[in-house]
Protein backbone atom coordinates (compact mmCIF):
# COMPACT_ATOMS: atom_id res chain seq x y z
CA UNK A 1 0.00 0.00 0.00
CA UNK A 2 2.65 2.44 0.89
CA UNK A 3 4.57 1.58 -2.60
CA UNK A 4 1.44 2.48 -4.20
CA UNK A 5 0.89 5.46 -2.16
CA UNK A 6 4.23 6.72 -3.41
CA UNK A 7 3.84 5.95 -6.73
CA UNK A 8 0.74 7.91 -7.42
CA UNK A 9 2.01 10.98 -5.48
CA UNK A 10 4.94 10.65 -7.92
CA UNK A 11 2.78 10.85 -11.00
CA UNK A 12 0.61 13.59 -9.76
CA UNK A 13 3.83 15.56 -9.43
CA UNK A 14 4.41 15.05 -12.58
CA UNK A 15 1.31 15.96 -14.10
CA UNK A 16 1.50 19.64 -11.99
CA UNK A 17 1.92 22.54 -14.07
CA UNK A 18 4.39 25.56 -13.48
CA UNK A 19 5.65 28.79 -14.29
CA UNK A 20 9.10 30.04 -13.58
CA UNK A 21 8.71 32.94 -10.66
CA UNK A 22 8.85 36.50 -11.69
CA UNK A 23 11.64 37.26 -9.37
CA UNK A 24 14.04 34.83 -10.44
CA UNK A 25 17.12 35.66 -12.09
CA UNK A 26 18.85 32.86 -14.03
CA UNK A 27 22.74 33.57 -14.89
CA UNK A 28 24.99 31.66 -17.00
CA UNK A 29 27.79 30.24 -14.94
CA UNK A 30 30.43 28.49 -17.26
CA UNK A 31 30.14 25.89 -20.08
CA UNK A 32 27.90 23.01 -17.83
CA UNK A 33 26.44 25.03 -14.77
CA UNK A 34 23.60 28.57 -14.73
CA UNK A 35 22.93 29.71 -11.38
CA UNK A 36 19.16 30.83 -10.36
CA UNK A 37 19.04 33.50 -7.33
CA UNK A 38 15.51 34.59 -6.13
CA UNK A 39 15.29 38.10 -5.25
CA UNK A 40 12.04 37.52 -3.47
CA UNK A 41 12.99 34.49 -1.42
CA UNK A 42 16.81 35.24 -1.71
CA UNK A 43 17.43 31.72 -2.65
CA UNK A 44 20.50 31.03 -4.70
CA UNK A 45 20.69 27.76 -6.73
CA UNK A 46 23.34 26.09 -8.64
CA UNK A 47 22.07 24.06 -11.52
CA UNK A 48 23.38 22.11 -15.22
CA UNK A 49 23.80 24.16 -18.04
CA UNK A 50 20.24 22.15 -19.43
CA UNK A 51 18.24 22.54 -16.61
CA UNK A 52 19.62 26.26 -16.51
CA UNK A 53 18.80 26.35 -20.49
CA UNK A 54 15.01 24.98 -19.95
CA UNK A 55 14.26 26.94 -17.36
CA UNK A 56 15.06 30.21 -19.35
CA UNK A 57 12.41 29.27 -21.92
CA UNK A 58 9.92 29.49 -19.25
CA UNK A 59 10.66 33.31 -18.58
CA UNK A 60 7.43 34.94 -19.82
CA UNK A 61 5.78 32.22 -20.23
CA UNK A 62 2.65 30.83 -18.44
CA UNK A 63 3.17 27.43 -17.45
CA UNK A 64 5.84 24.42 -18.15
CA UNK A 65 7.61 24.28 -21.27
CA UNK A 66 7.47 20.60 -22.33
CA UNK A 67 11.38 20.87 -22.36
CA UNK A 68 12.23 21.16 -18.77
CA UNK A 69 10.22 18.01 -18.09
CA UNK A 70 12.88 16.28 -20.21
CA UNK A 71 16.18 17.47 -18.18
CA UNK A 72 14.79 17.21 -14.52
CA UNK A 73 14.36 14.90 -12.16
CA UNK A 74 11.39 14.91 -9.67
CA UNK A 75 13.48 15.72 -6.76
CA UNK A 76 15.17 18.88 -9.04
CA UNK A 77 11.82 19.90 -9.84
CA UNK A 78 10.48 19.43 -6.16
CA UNK A 79 13.73 21.42 -5.31
CA UNK A 80 13.17 24.45 -7.39
CA UNK A 81 9.61 24.23 -6.10
CA UNK A 82 10.78 24.29 -3.02
CA UNK A 83 12.95 27.14 -3.28
CA UNK A 84 10.09 28.79 -5.29
CA UNK A 85 11.92 29.14 -8.15
CA UNK A 86 8.83 26.96 -10.33
CA UNK A 87 5.02 27.61 -8.66
CA UNK A 88 2.25 27.29 -9.71
CA UNK A 89 0.17 29.56 -12.70
CA UNK A 90 -2.46 30.26 -10.69
CA UNK A 91 -0.38 31.91 -7.60
CA UNK A 92 -0.64 35.36 -7.21
CA UNK A 93 2.87 35.76 -6.70
CA UNK A 94 2.44 40.04 -6.13
CA UNK A 95 0.12 39.20 -3.63
CA UNK A 96 2.49 36.44 -1.76
CA UNK A 97 5.67 39.21 -2.12
CA UNK A 98 3.76 41.69 -0.27
CA UNK A 99 3.04 39.53 2.47
CA UNK A 100 6.75 38.80 2.42
CA UNK A 101 8.13 41.96 2.47
CA UNK A 102 5.80 43.58 5.04
CA UNK A 103 6.26 40.37 7.11
CA UNK A 104 10.11 42.08 7.07
CA UNK A 105 9.29 45.41 7.68
CA UNK A 106 6.97 44.82 10.15
CA UNK A 107 8.90 42.37 12.16
CA UNK A 108 9.20 44.18 15.51
CA UNK A 109 11.77 41.18 16.85
CA UNK A 110 14.75 42.58 14.76
CA UNK A 111 15.99 45.93 15.55
CA UNK A 112 18.71 47.84 13.57
CA UNK A 113 20.67 51.22 14.46
CA UNK A 114 23.09 53.19 13.06
CA UNK A 115 24.52 55.63 16.09
CA UNK A 116 26.94 58.28 14.74
CA UNK A 117 29.40 58.78 17.94
CA UNK A 118 30.52 62.25 16.92
CA UNK A 119 30.21 64.60 13.72
CA UNK A 120 34.04 65.13 14.21
CA UNK A 121 36.08 63.51 11.28
CA UNK A 122 39.95 63.95 10.78
CA UNK A 123 39.70 63.24 7.21
CA UNK A 124 38.71 65.81 4.63
CA UNK A 125 37.22 62.91 1.56
CA UNK A 126 37.07 65.01 -1.44
CA UNK A 127 33.55 63.34 -2.09
CA UNK A 128 32.39 63.47 1.93
CA UNK A 129 28.50 62.74 1.35
CA UNK A 130 27.91 64.08 4.36
CA UNK A 131 28.60 67.72 3.69
CA UNK A 132 25.52 68.92 5.57
CA UNK A 133 27.15 68.00 8.95
CA UNK A 134 30.05 70.94 8.28
CA UNK A 135 27.04 73.27 8.52
CA UNK A 136 27.06 72.61 12.20
CA UNK A 137 28.96 72.82 15.42
CA UNK A 138 31.13 69.87 15.85
CA UNK A 139 29.75 67.15 18.51
CA UNK A 140 29.98 64.13 20.66
CA UNK A 141 27.95 62.04 22.21
CA UNK A 142 28.08 62.38 25.43
CA UNK A 143 28.21 59.71 28.01
CA UNK A 144 24.96 61.20 29.59
CA UNK A 145 23.29 60.99 26.44
CA UNK A 146 25.03 57.70 25.34
CA UNK A 147 22.75 56.68 28.96
CA UNK A 148 19.44 58.34 27.73
CA UNK A 149 19.94 56.38 24.30
CA UNK A 150 21.00 52.74 26.28
CA UNK A 151 17.35 53.39 27.79
CA UNK A 152 15.19 53.52 24.79
CA UNK A 153 17.20 50.48 23.26
CA UNK A 154 16.74 48.61 26.13
CA UNK A 155 13.27 49.66 26.51
CA UNK A 156 12.27 48.68 23.07
CA UNK A 157 14.30 45.37 23.14
CA UNK A 158 12.44 44.23 26.36
CA UNK A 159 8.90 45.66 24.84
CA UNK A 160 8.87 44.59 21.89
CA UNK A 161 10.31 41.32 22.72
CA UNK A 162 13.40 41.90 20.22
CA UNK A 163 15.48 39.26 19.75
CA UNK A 164 18.24 40.15 16.89
CA UNK A 165 19.93 43.58 17.26
CA UNK A 166 22.36 45.08 14.89
CA UNK A 167 23.95 48.08 15.60
CA UNK A 168 26.26 50.29 13.31
CA UNK A 169 28.96 52.62 15.12
CA UNK A 170 29.94 55.03 13.08
CA UNK A 171 30.15 59.44 12.38
CA UNK A 172 32.18 61.23 11.53
CA UNK A 173 34.92 59.38 12.55
CA UNK A 174 33.62 57.24 15.77
CA UNK A 175 36.62 56.22 17.10
CA UNK A 176 37.39 60.34 17.61
CA UNK A 177 34.92 59.33 20.70
CA UNK A 178 36.46 56.21 21.40
CA UNK A 179 35.70 56.18 25.38
CA UNK A 180 31.86 56.64 24.66
CA UNK A 181 32.12 54.04 21.64
CA UNK A 182 33.80 51.68 24.41
CA UNK A 183 31.24 52.52 26.98
CA UNK A 184 28.59 51.53 24.20
CA UNK A 185 30.27 48.27 23.31
CA UNK A 186 30.32 47.20 26.42
CA UNK A 187 26.72 48.21 27.56
CA UNK A 188 24.96 46.79 24.28
CA UNK A 189 26.34 43.56 24.48
CA UNK A 190 25.19 43.26 27.89
CA UNK A 191 21.75 43.45 26.43
CA UNK A 192 22.30 39.67 25.48
CA UNK A 193 21.39 38.67 28.99
CA UNK A 194 18.19 39.83 28.13
CA UNK A 195 18.13 36.60 25.31
CA UNK A 196 18.64 39.09 22.56
CA UNK A 197 21.61 38.33 20.06
CA UNK A 198 23.42 41.73 19.48
CA UNK A 199 25.66 41.79 16.33
CA UNK A 200 28.00 45.29 16.61
CA UNK A 201 29.30 46.92 13.21
CA UNK A 202 32.21 48.93 13.76
CA UNK A 203 32.42 51.82 10.52
CA UNK A 204 35.85 53.17 11.01
CA UNK A 205 38.29 55.19 8.47
CA UNK A 206 40.65 52.94 9.85
CA UNK A 207 43.18 55.91 10.66
CA UNK A 208 43.20 55.68 14.49
CA UNK A 209 42.10 51.26 14.62
CA UNK A 210 45.72 50.59 15.67
CA UNK A 211 46.43 46.82 17.70
CA UNK A 212 45.64 48.10 21.43
CA UNK A 213 41.99 50.20 20.22
CA UNK A 214 41.28 47.41 18.86
CA UNK A 215 41.75 44.78 21.59
CA UNK A 216 39.64 47.15 23.87
CA UNK A 217 36.93 46.61 21.13
CA UNK A 218 37.44 42.93 20.14
CA UNK A 219 35.69 41.20 22.72
CA UNK A 220 32.30 43.23 21.34
CA UNK A 221 32.76 43.93 18.17
CA UNK A 222 31.59 41.49 15.34
CA UNK A 223 32.73 43.51 12.06
CA UNK A 224 34.66 46.17 10.87
CA UNK A 225 34.58 48.05 7.69
CA UNK A 226 37.38 50.31 6.62
CA UNK A 227 36.99 51.89 3.23
CA UNK A 228 40.26 52.59 0.70
CA UNK A 229 40.12 54.29 -2.70
CA UNK A 230 43.05 52.24 -4.29
CA UNK A 231 46.34 52.02 -4.39
CA UNK A 232 48.43 54.92 -2.58
CA UNK A 233 48.38 57.87 -4.87
CA UNK A 234 44.89 57.49 -5.74
CA UNK A 235 43.75 56.73 -2.16
CA UNK A 236 46.02 59.61 -1.13
CA UNK A 237 44.22 62.36 -3.29
CA UNK A 238 40.33 61.35 -2.58
CA UNK A 239 40.94 60.39 1.46
CA UNK A 240 43.35 62.18 2.85
CA UNK A 241 43.43 63.61 6.97
CA UNK A 242 42.25 66.98 7.35
CA UNK A 243 45.81 68.58 7.14
CA UNK A 244 46.35 67.42 3.89
CA UNK A 245 48.73 64.10 4.55
CA UNK A 246 47.80 61.10 2.52
CA UNK A 247 46.14 58.41 4.99
CA UNK A 248 47.12 55.52 2.97
CA UNK A 249 50.22 54.63 4.47
CA UNK A 250 48.73 55.00 8.33
CA UNK A 251 45.80 52.10 7.30
CA UNK A 252 47.63 50.00 5.46
CA UNK A 253 49.78 49.78 8.57
CA UNK A 254 46.88 49.29 11.07
CA UNK A 255 45.28 46.67 8.90
CA UNK A 256 48.53 44.85 8.62
CA UNK A 257 48.99 45.38 12.74
CA UNK A 258 45.67 43.91 13.29
CA UNK A 259 46.34 40.55 11.44
CA UNK A 260 45.49 37.38 12.74
CA UNK A 261 43.73 39.42 15.69
CA UNK A 262 40.80 40.88 13.86
CA UNK A 263 40.91 37.45 11.21
CA UNK A 264 37.54 37.39 9.67
CA UNK A 265 35.95 40.46 10.83
CA UNK A 266 37.82 43.09 8.54
CA UNK A 267 35.34 44.29 5.35
CA UNK A 268 36.90 46.20 2.88
CA UNK A 269 34.25 48.82 1.16
CA UNK A 270 36.06 50.31 -1.89
CA UNK A 271 35.02 53.43 -2.98
CA UNK A 272 35.06 53.62 -7.20
CA UNK A 273 34.90 56.46 -9.40
CA UNK A 274 35.63 56.19 -13.22
CA UNK A 275 39.02 58.19 -12.73
CA UNK A 276 39.90 56.03 -10.28
CA UNK A 277 38.87 52.35 -11.76
CA UNK A 278 42.61 51.73 -12.85
CA UNK A 279 43.89 52.34 -8.76
CA UNK A 280 41.04 49.91 -7.62
CA UNK A 281 42.26 47.44 -10.02
CA UNK A 282 45.76 48.15 -8.87
CA UNK A 283 44.38 47.70 -4.96
CA UNK A 284 43.03 44.05 -6.58
CA UNK A 285 46.11 42.86 -7.45
CA UNK A 286 47.92 43.97 -4.64
CA UNK A 287 45.34 42.56 -2.14
CA UNK A 288 45.53 39.33 -3.90
CA UNK A 289 49.28 39.18 -3.62
CA UNK A 290 49.64 39.91 0.25
CA UNK A 291 48.58 38.50 3.31
CA UNK A 292 45.61 40.59 3.77
CA UNK A 293 43.79 38.08 1.51
CA UNK A 294 43.91 35.68 4.23
CA UNK A 295 42.14 37.93 6.72
CA UNK A 296 39.12 39.98 5.18
CA UNK A 297 35.99 38.39 5.55
CA UNK A 298 35.08 40.15 2.19
CA UNK A 299 35.77 42.98 -0.19
CA UNK A 300 32.73 45.43 -1.33
CA UNK A 301 33.04 47.96 -4.31
CA UNK A 302 30.74 50.99 -3.95
CA UNK A 303 30.34 53.71 -6.69
CA UNK A 304 30.95 56.89 -5.50
CA UNK A 305 27.28 59.11 -5.85
CA UNK A 306 26.22 62.78 -5.02
CA UNK A 307 26.86 64.72 -1.98
CA UNK A 308 23.48 65.56 -0.02
CA UNK A 309 24.04 69.02 -0.82
CA UNK A 310 24.40 68.03 -4.60
CA UNK A 311 21.36 66.01 -4.91
CA UNK A 312 19.56 69.12 -3.46
CA UNK A 313 20.69 71.25 -5.59
CA UNK A 314 19.16 69.49 -8.39
CA UNK A 315 16.15 70.20 -6.42
CA UNK A 316 16.27 66.89 -4.65
CA UNK A 317 15.13 64.88 -7.80
CA UNK A 318 16.31 61.32 -8.87
CA UNK A 319 19.96 61.45 -9.58
CA UNK A 320 21.30 60.46 -12.95
CA UNK A 321 22.00 56.89 -13.43
CA UNK A 322 25.87 55.33 -12.25
CA UNK A 323 28.78 56.38 -14.23
CA UNK A 324 30.35 53.23 -13.75
CA UNK A 325 28.08 51.25 -15.79
CA UNK A 326 28.89 47.21 -16.29
CA UNK A 327 32.49 48.42 -15.35
CA UNK A 328 31.24 47.74 -11.67
CA UNK A 329 30.63 44.34 -12.48
CA UNK A 330 33.99 44.05 -14.63
CA UNK A 331 35.61 44.85 -11.19
CA UNK A 332 33.55 42.29 -8.75
CA UNK A 333 34.72 39.45 -11.42
CA UNK A 334 38.27 40.22 -11.11
CA UNK A 335 38.05 40.13 -7.17
CA UNK A 336 36.29 36.38 -7.77
CA UNK A 337 39.03 35.98 -10.56
CA UNK A 338 41.50 36.35 -7.38
CA UNK A 339 39.28 34.35 -5.15
CA UNK A 340 39.02 37.40 -2.90
CA UNK A 341 35.85 37.06 -0.97
CA UNK A 342 33.32 39.30 -1.53
CA UNK A 343 29.80 40.06 -0.01
CA UNK A 344 26.40 39.87 -0.96
CA UNK A 345 25.85 43.03 -2.71
CA UNK A 346 23.26 41.59 -5.09
CA UNK A 347 21.06 41.84 -1.80
CA UNK A 348 20.22 45.42 -0.53
CA UNK A 349 16.40 45.76 1.14
CA UNK A 350 14.33 46.19 2.54
CA UNK A 351 16.93 49.01 4.06
CA UNK A 352 16.45 50.53 7.35
CA UNK A 353 14.33 53.19 5.58
CA UNK A 354 11.24 51.03 5.35
CA UNK A 355 11.96 48.89 8.53
CA UNK A 356 9.29 48.99 11.37
CA UNK A 357 11.76 49.11 13.96
CA UNK A 358 14.95 51.14 12.85
CA UNK A 359 16.77 54.34 13.89
CA UNK A 360 19.59 56.61 12.91
CA UNK A 361 20.21 58.64 16.25
CA UNK A 362 23.10 61.20 16.27
CA UNK A 363 25.10 63.34 18.72
CA UNK A 364 21.67 65.49 19.70
CA UNK A 365 19.88 62.32 19.61
CA UNK A 366 18.05 63.58 16.68
CA UNK A 367 16.02 60.08 14.89
CA UNK A 368 16.37 59.69 11.00
CA UNK A 369 15.06 57.52 8.55
CA UNK A 370 18.52 56.44 7.16
CA UNK A 371 21.89 57.31 7.28
CA UNK A 372 22.28 58.96 4.11
CA UNK A 373 19.29 61.20 5.92
CA UNK A 374 22.03 62.40 8.77
CA UNK A 375 21.68 66.10 9.73
CA UNK A 376 19.47 66.44 6.54
CA UNK A 377 15.90 65.44 7.55
CA UNK A 378 15.14 64.80 10.65
CA UNK A 379 11.86 62.70 11.34
CA UNK A 380 11.84 62.62 15.52
CA UNK A 381 13.76 62.31 19.02
CA UNK A 382 14.68 60.39 21.68
CA UNK A 383 13.53 62.61 24.96
CA UNK A 384 15.29 63.30 27.74
CA UNK A 385 13.10 60.38 29.21
CA UNK A 386 14.44 57.82 27.27
CA UNK A 387 10.98 57.96 25.17
CA UNK A 388 10.71 58.54 21.25
CA UNK A 389 9.03 60.96 19.62
CA UNK A 390 8.76 60.19 16.14
CA UNK A 391 6.59 62.61 12.98
CA UNK A 392 4.46 61.76 10.55
CA UNK A 393 6.69 61.31 7.71
CA UNK A 394 8.78 58.43 10.04
CA UNK A 395 5.44 56.44 9.98
CA UNK A 396 4.50 57.02 6.16
CA UNK A 397 8.63 56.11 5.17
CA UNK A 398 8.35 52.85 6.83
CA UNK A 399 4.19 52.36 4.99
CA UNK A 400 5.35 53.77 1.89
CA UNK A 401 5.40 50.98 -1.07
CA UNK A 402 7.07 51.96 -4.08
CA UNK A 403 5.13 51.95 -6.91
CA UNK A 404 7.85 49.70 -8.86
CA UNK A 405 7.95 47.00 -6.11
CA UNK A 406 5.89 43.97 -7.39
CA UNK A 407 6.36 44.56 -10.58
CA UNK A 408 9.83 44.74 -10.96
CA UNK A 409 12.38 41.87 -10.80
CA UNK A 410 14.38 43.63 -8.95
CA UNK A 411 11.63 45.04 -6.19
CA UNK A 412 12.16 43.27 -2.99
CA UNK A 413 15.73 43.78 -3.01
CA UNK A 414 16.16 47.57 -4.42
CA UNK A 415 12.57 48.73 -3.24
CA UNK A 416 12.55 51.86 -5.31
CA UNK A 417 16.22 52.50 -4.97
CA UNK A 418 17.81 54.92 -2.02
CA UNK A 419 15.46 57.31 -1.08
CA UNK A 420 18.36 59.68 -0.02
CA UNK A 421 19.29 59.41 -3.49
CA UNK A 422 15.99 60.57 -4.70
CA UNK A 423 16.17 63.67 -2.80
CA UNK A 424 13.43 62.46 -0.10
CA UNK A 425 11.51 59.69 2.17
CA UNK A 426 8.63 59.33 0.06
CA UNK A 427 10.97 59.16 -3.67
CA UNK A 428 12.54 56.12 -5.37
CA UNK A 429 15.56 56.06 -7.30
CA UNK A 430 14.90 53.58 -10.17
CA UNK A 431 18.09 51.24 -10.46
CA UNK A 432 16.79 49.05 -13.07
CA UNK A 433 19.21 50.13 -16.41
CA UNK A 434 22.17 49.99 -13.67
CA UNK A 435 20.88 46.05 -12.32
CA UNK A 436 19.86 45.08 -15.80
CA UNK A 437 24.36 46.17 -16.89
CA UNK A 438 26.08 44.40 -13.85
CA UNK A 439 23.45 42.29 -11.60
CA UNK A 440 24.49 38.80 -13.46
CA UNK A 441 27.84 39.99 -12.77
CA UNK A 442 27.24 40.74 -9.40
CA UNK A 443 25.79 36.50 -8.96
CA UNK A 444 28.20 35.32 -11.18
CA UNK A 445 31.07 36.60 -9.45
CA UNK A 446 29.79 36.04 -5.58
CA UNK A 447 29.24 32.23 -6.67
CA UNK A 448 32.80 31.91 -8.39
CA UNK A 449 34.47 33.60 -5.48
CA UNK A 450 32.73 31.35 -2.85
CA UNK A 451 32.16 28.07 -3.98
CA UNK A 452 34.77 27.87 -6.55
CA UNK A 453 36.27 24.70 -4.58
CA UNK A 454 32.82 22.70 -4.75
CA UNK A 455 32.07 23.92 -8.48
CA UNK A 456 35.05 22.06 -9.43
CA UNK A 457 35.20 19.54 -6.96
Amino acid sequence: MGKAVELNQTACFCKMRRKISQYVVLVPLDEQRGVLFSTLHRHLLTVSEELWCALTQLVGVQQEHESIAMVATNDELKLLEDLHFLISPDQNEKLFARYLINMAKYNTSVMCLFISFTSRCNFKCSYCYQDFRTSRPPQDLSRQKWQILLAFIRNRVLEFRVSDLSVALFGGEPLLNLEVVGRACEDLKALEKEGCRVSLTLITNGSLLTLPVWKSLAPYVDLVQITLDGIKEVHDKHRAFANGHGSYDVLMTNIAALGQEAYNKITLRVNVQPETLQGVYKLVELIAMSELRSVLRAIDFEEVFPTQREVCAGACGIVKGSRLGKRLGELFMTAAAFELPLTRKFVFAPCVHSLANSFVVDEELRVYKCPGFLYWQPVGMVRKDSSIELTPEWYEAVAYEPPCALNCVYGPICYGGCRAQAGGLDRVHCKKLHLDEIFGSLIKAYVLAKHVRKLHA
